[in-house]
């Protein structure tokens, strides 16, 4: 993974949209061949986990998260 650069100021409301590992499926959906592989670098939950939000959130700052359902349980974790 490449290192984050983070902002050197805090905020009051971030919106997360971390690059998930997810799989896809890769079935023929109406005769139209689904893909596979992601066209981006996917992170660990790890490396996920170990971004910093703490040093560019403000106390009481809004986290808005994307996931999936298959992730909901982890990002709690995440947050």
């Amino acid at each position: 993974m490449n290192t984050l650069k983070l902002p050197q100021q805090k905020f009051n409301t971030i919106v997360l949209d971390p690059a998930w590992n997810i799989s896809l499926s890769g079935k023929n959906i109406k005769r139209k061949q689904q893909a596979t592989k992601l066209d981006y670098p996917t992170m660990s939950f790890d490396e996920i986990k170990a971004i910093p939000l703490d040093k560019i959130a403000n106390v009481g700052c809004h986290v808005y998260c994307w996931t999936t359902n298959k992730f909901l349980r982890e990002t709690f974790n995440v947050l």
